[in-house]
């Protein structure tokens, strides 16, 4: 599957959506000496974000739509609020029927892309 030139998914990997052809990133906030970020995360066709996790808290507000971790039974709706722990590894899906989801996040440390086996 391919978006672009320069970005492919194998056949060896987790179905999968190239958010990158689907996700609108803006950066609101951003504190190098406080080790965070707050941005925006526009989606508007569903799929599945990468597994992936964090050093530190995320905080995040859903402003439209609606996602949920693929390891977690709950789900992130509009208007709801949602944290995940330091380390938790999780897989963000935002479902069929989903024209747009648009959530803030606040992340706290690093981010890590968890690589599939």
């Amino acid at each position: 599957m391919a978006c672009g030139s320069d970005h492919y998914v194998s056949q060896a990997s987790p179905p999968a959506l190239l958010f990158h052809c689907y996700r609108d990133h803006t950066l609101i906030r951003t504190t190098v000496s406080q080790g965070y970020f707050v941005n925006l995360l526009r989606v508007r066709k569903s799929g599945i974000l990468s597994r992936h996790r964090h050093t530190g808290p995320v905080h995040a507000t859903v402003l439209r739509g609606r996602w949920h971790y693929l390891e977690h039974p709950w789900w992130a709706e509009e208007g709801s609020y949602a944290m995940e722990p330091p380390g938790d590894i999780h897989t963000l899906e935002v479902p069929d029927g989903v024209d747009e989801m648009v959530t803030m996040f606040h992340v706290t440390g690093v981010s890590f892309i968890k690589k599939m086996k």
